[in-house]
């Protein structure tokens, strides 16, 4: 959403951050709260268990921050942790081949000309089909359980959105697309 522009990216932002504040009310007042503490819990049990061992935190908290996110987003049904877990991986390696020395390729003749000739390039595009394929299998999900009646997490808030504005003739439901939810989410590929 944030590489997104124009009409647009001020849509997109607009959307996701009104659902975003109603997600995180909704996960404070309801029992996925009690998910969250038990989140908590396990990092502290987890910490615990090492009794004084060193521990990688930043895997830990990786691992656990990620699990509260997932059950902000998505509660309990939506994404599973194993996909959370395979796409902060792949992106994680993906952005390592990106930075810090490719910063400087910046523009249409680095992007086009320069960058697919460095070792890392085919690398970081198998990283991105992957993302890709990943996100675009959590959208196919949604879009064959969806029900308007039973608004299960964000992605089904989208789709929910996406209809109300089709059925009230609001052109800007043009925007609301697969792709913009499943690739542009973090890209600007397309």
């Amino acid at each position: 959403i944030g590489l997104l522009k124009d009409e647009k990216w001020k849509v997109m932002r607009t959307f996701f951050l009104r659902v975003l504040k109603e997600r995180m009310a909704i996960t404070i007042n309801s029992t996925t709260c009690e998910s969250l503490y038990d989140c908590i819990k396990s990092i502290l049990s987890d910490l615990k268990a090492k009794k004084g061992e060193p521990v990688n935190l930043t895997k830990l908290l990786t691992h656990k921050c990620n699990s509260i996110l997932r059950l902000t987003l998505f509660g309990e049904a939506g994404v599973t942790e194993e996909q959370i877990r395979k796409f902060c991986e792949l992106y994680a390696a993906e952005l390592s081949h990106i930075t810090p020395t490719n910063l400087f390729l910046n523009g249409s003749i680095a992007r086009y000309f320069i960058f697919p000739l460095k070792p890392e390039y085919r690398d970081t595009k198998k990283y991105h089909t992957q993302l890709e394929k990943i996100l675009f299998e959590i959208v196919e999900e949604h879009k064959s359980s969806y029900n308007e009646e039973n608004v299960r997490d964000i992605i089904d808030d989208y789709f929910k959105e996406r209809d109300e504005r089709r059925r009230r003739g609001d052109p800007t439901a043009q925007f609301f697309t697969d792709e913009t939810l499943g690739g542009n989410s973090y890209s600007n590929d397309r």
